[in-house]
């Protein structure tokens, strides 16, 4: 059904979205002194209300939120019905190999080609989830002790992080990364060798695959610690070099250091994990060259154009925080609570984040950090999490001990400007799933 919005100027616009709601929200009037440009998040019976306070966070949240059409002053980006009539609105894939509380942990990538979830378990093997049948698939049974995982951005190749290692010539051991046809299964390795021979040598602990066609790997090391530099695979022949340009120190990154990217794969964040002295820098597939570094543990992900980073920020002994920063990390927006999640979504204007504390799935504003929703899943967080957003905006993924739970997130509209002469302050609290409400503080 497509309902007219209604200000109190007419009709202004039209979207197919839960009629009632809309209908009830047009009716409302504009108040003296209140500012006339909403943005609107539709979800079924609810609608969530935000006001740009300023011509600057209207700027940036038209560039957060891209596409679509441009139809008046004020910006507004409406997302519609729920990802598909019928779906639940959070599940959970079981997953029993599993270890809360420890880095052997599960990992997962979302296949957006063939729209399957890819779960490595930290023992070996590949579940792969499908989330049209919402169904288990054969699995890939590959690998000893399995890490991260990533997918190319076309979806032909899966590369998955070994732990441990081989042995190789004159005792020196081979490091390896499991490289798998999406459309077939068939695995080979990608190895290295390293004369690195105290425990049981350095494998791999993360990987993450860039849109110039490379793959970055970080050490994993093995009864162990120390520090190795980062390895660069050519996708294209599968070689193997050393970055030595890391401009953490020596070059070298330390054990259970990670990588994270966003949607569109252009910048790589590389942190140092197993360190007292914690370094973050950010990788340009563009420039081939690494930017900027900063003196903080931190952990995010990037906007969908690539261009800023949510994460938390943490030196090691004061409070840990968290940030929207740029690619030089400065300071943007702060973003509310602490977490090891934060992820853009990547065609709306908003962040998610598991809070360990509450237990909550938490939506905020990536214009001005305000709370926009929370819900409970009904999973306790522990402090090993993980979360990503399908390429199309419908699902969040979020690991939780022995699983993965799948939230449904309402399908995107349009993106447009519309003026509504509609109050800051309006906004509907009823409830259109359990457990979820939105906080006025959002619409101030």
């Amino acid at each position: 059904m497509v309902t007219k919005i209604i200000s109190k100027h007419g009709a202004v616009g039209s979207h197919p979205v839960g009629g009632a709601m809309l209908n009830r929200l047009g009716d409302r009037r504009a108040q003296p002194g209140r500012r006339s440009g909403i943005l609107l998040l539709v979800e079924q019976a609810s609608i969530m209300v935000m006001a740009p306070a300023t011509a600057a966070e209207e700027s940036q949240m038209r560039r957060l939120c891209p596409s679509g059409a441009v139809l008046g002053a004020a910006a507004a980006c409406l997302l519609g019905s729920p990802a598909r009539a019928g779906d639940p609105v959070n599940f959970l894939i079981p997953i029993s190999d599993d270890n809360p509380g420890t880095d052997v942990r599960t990992d997962f990538v979302f296949d957006n080609t063939r729209g399957q979830l890819l779960i490595s378990k930290p023992h070996g093997g590949v579940e792969r989830f499908d989330m049209g049948t919402h169904s288990f698939l054969a699995p890939w049974n590959v690998g000893t002790r399995l890490r991260a995982i990533d997918i190319t951005p076309d979806g032909s190749r899966v590369l998955l992080a070994e732990s441990t290692t081989l042995a190789g010539p004159m005792g020196s051991r081979i490091g390896r990364v499991h490289s798998i046809d999406a459309a077939t299964g068939a695995a080979t390795q990608i190895t290295w060798e390293t004369n690195y021979t105290f425990g049981g040598g350095v494998g791999a602990y993360a990987v993450a695959i860039t849109s110039n066609g490379k793959a970055f790997v970080t050490p994993d090391w093995i009864d162990v610690s120390g520090a190795e530099y980062l390895r660069e695979i050519n996708l294209a022949n599968n070689t193997v070099q050393l970055r030595t340009d890391l401009p953490f120190t020596n070059g070298r990154t330390r054990d259970s250091s990670g990588l994270a990217l966003g949607i569109d794969r252009s910048h790589m964040l590389v942190w140092e994990g197993d360190t007292s002295s914690p370094s973050a820098a950010i990788y340009s597939a563009a420039t081939n060259s690494f930017g900027a570094r900063t003196g903080h543990y931190i952990y995010g992900n990037f906007s969908p154009d690539g261009q800023r980073l949510a994460a938390q920020y943490y030196d090691g002994s004061t409070p840990a925080v968290g940030r929207e920063v740029d690619l030089g990390f400065n300071s943007l927006v702060d973003l509310p609570g602490t977490s090891l999640t934060y992820t853009f979504d990547p065609i709306r204007p908003v962040i998610y984040y598991a809070d360990r504390s509450t237990a909550e799935f938490v939506t905020v504003s990536a214009v001005t950090g305000a709370v926009i929703s929370q819900f409970h899943p009904g999973d306790s967080f522990d402090s090993a999490l993980r979360l990503t957003v399908s390429a199309d905006g419908q699902w969040a993924f979020v690991r939780v001990p022995f699983g993965v739970r799948v939230i449904a997130i309402p399908s995107p509209g349009a993106c447009m400007t519309l003026s509504l002469g509609l109050g800051a302050s309006v906004g509907w609290r009823r409830r259109p799933r359990p457990l979820t409400r939105l906080r006025a503080s959002a619409l101030a």
